[in-house]
């Protein structure tokens, strides 16, 4: 079951659809909201030499600016959770978000982090979500930058390649395809150079009280537009996948299925590694 939820607090553009969803799924699941919130100082964001040349008096300053930031973000926080009615608590520390967002989330059930947009600062978001997904050992759940966080998860797609990654998704994700009035279990990819079967996973899904319908891909279409082209054919309200990524050598790089799903800004896409 979910029942310890880590949802990433911060000022961006995602940042109350995070703390929606996160609250949503609390009330779900009945379940406790940790917000988190990273302060990246001046000592993480500079080099040591340009840190160690900046006077007193900035350095205090800009701290100050932060800590008084933080309390905003947590008053707001802890409103959205009076509000919502849910069991909550904030954290806070300074350093580099993809260390405390990894490290915070080895205790929680799920942490919900936000699709990337054209509007973020690219390299650095991507890189602490690419480090969280395939670090953390537990599933991450990315929502729209605009987004409800409620009456979602009804029509769950389920992406199946056979894969590591895709087995641990449709385990992880159980408790989410329970909870939904329709499973389609799409076979994506070859194995030993023949289709992907898709019965055998619907199969084990009805084992947990899940009834899936098996799809097969449309073949001469590239993974990610099958699966955005079908998700959306069906009305899809989820996306569950593997974190489908290249070379272990290069972590902070994700695949091109993976980076499509995590840039459609359309659907939740429920994510393990």
């Amino acid at each position: 079951m979910i029942k310890t939820i880590l949802v990433y607090v911060d000022g961006d553009e995602g940042n109350q659809s995070r703390i929606d969803t996160a609250i949503g799924l609390a009330d779900r699941f009945n379940g406790h909201v940790i917000g988190l919130h990273v302060m990246e100082t001046p000592e993480i964001m500079l080099h040591p030499s340009t840190f160690a040349a900046l006077p007193v008096e900035i350095v205090s300053g800009q701290r100050k600016v932060l800590m008084e930031r933080a309390d905003a973000l947590r008053s707001e926080f802890e409103k959205k959770l009076g509000q919502g009615g849910v069991r909550g608590e904030w954290r806070q520390a300074e350093g580099a978000i993809q260390d405390h967002l990894s490290f915070q989330s080895r205790w929680s059930d799920i942490t919900i982090v936000s699709q990337i947009s054209s509007a973020m600062i690219q390299d650095r978001i991507e890189s602490a979500f690419s480090s969280l997904v395939l670090t953390s050992g537990l599933p991450v759940l990315a929502v729209p930058t605009s987004f409800e966080g409620s009456g979602w998860g009804t029509n769950a797609l389920v992406c199946w390649n056979g894969s590591q990654q895709a087995a641990r998704a449709v385990h992880d994700a159980v408790p989410f395809l329970k909870a939904a009035d329709k499973v389609t279990a799409l076979a994506v990819g070859e194995y030993f150079g023949t289709d992907i079967p898709a019965a055998d996973i619907c199969t084990h899904l009805a084992r947990h009280n899940v009834n899936a319908e098996a799809l097969t891909e449309e073949k001469g279409k590239s993974p990610q537009d099958t699966i955005l082209g079908i998700a959306k054919d069906l009305g899809a309200d989820l996306i569950v996948s593997g974190a489908w990524g290249h070379s272990r050598v290069r972590e902070i790089v994700l695949g091109g299925v993976t980076r499509s799903l995590l840039t459609q800004q359309k659907i939740p896409v429920f994510l393990s590694h």
